[in-house]
Parts: structure tokens; C-alpha cells; sequence
């Protein structure tokens, strides 16, 4: 192998790896501000609609349809929407910082003369 391919192959091996630091980022500021909202949530959110969900839930299993209490769970349904909701929102909180992280990352690209990878 020539030394332009090895430098070739160590660009973009640099280069994915500015990528999955941004990727990783952005992963744990989401994680962390999770496990800080994942108390009040359930408390003010999960547990409040569990209980008005829950009449509802006990009509559904009363019907006498094979697998119709698994197809309609209504509870985990409520948690998928919260939890979207939840992931949703914190994405929006945090998209002008790993914005401006990323800046910075490209800056440091550039200066040590690395090509930007872009993966969608």
C-alpha cells in the first residue's frame, strides 16, 4: 500500500470518527436529560393517564376476542406516545447545541486538513 493510500484510508478514518463523536454526543446529553426527566414524567404523566386509561383497558379485556387485550394495550400504547413525545422534544432542545457542536468539530477537521464524511 502507498503512503497516499494509507493517508487516503486515515483521512476517512478520521473523518467517520469526527462523525461518531458528534453521533455519541449528542446520544448522551439525549440519555442523560432522559434519566433527568424520566422521574417527573412517570409521576405527572405515565401514572395520571395509567389511571384514566385504565377503565378503558379493563372494557377492551372484557371482550371476548382472542388476543384482542394484546392487540389493544392500551397502557403501552400511552407509553410509546409519551416516550416519543419525550424523545421528540428533548431532540428539539438540544439541536441547537450539537449544532454548535459540530461547528466546532468541523473547524477541527479543517484544521488538520481532514474531509468532512457525510452520512445520512
Amino acid at each position: 500500500i502507498s503512503e497516499g493510500e494509507m493517508a487516503s484510508v486515515l483521512n476517512h478514518v478520521t473523518a467517520l470518527l469526527f462523525h461518531d463523536c458528534l453521533l455519541m454526543v449528542r446520544s448522551v446529553i439525549s440519555e442523560i436529560l432522559t434519566a433527568i426527566l424520566a422521574s417527573p414524567i412517570t409521576e405527572m404523566v405515565i401514572t395520571p393517564c395509567g389511571e384514566l386509561i385504565a377503565p378503558l383497558q379493563e372494557m377492551v379485556d372484557s371482550i371476548p376476542i382472542p388476543g384482542l387485550s394484546m392487540l389493544i394495550d392500551l397502557n403501552t400504547m400511552m407509553q410509546e406516545v409519551v416516550g416519543s413525545i419525550e424523545a421528540n422534544a428533548i431532540d428539539a432542545m438540544i439541536a441547537k447545541s450539537v449544532a454548535q457542536i459540530k461547528q466546532t468539530f468541523d473547524m477541527a477537521q479543517t484544521e488538520l486538513g481532514i474531509s468532512a464524511v457525510r452520512i445520512k
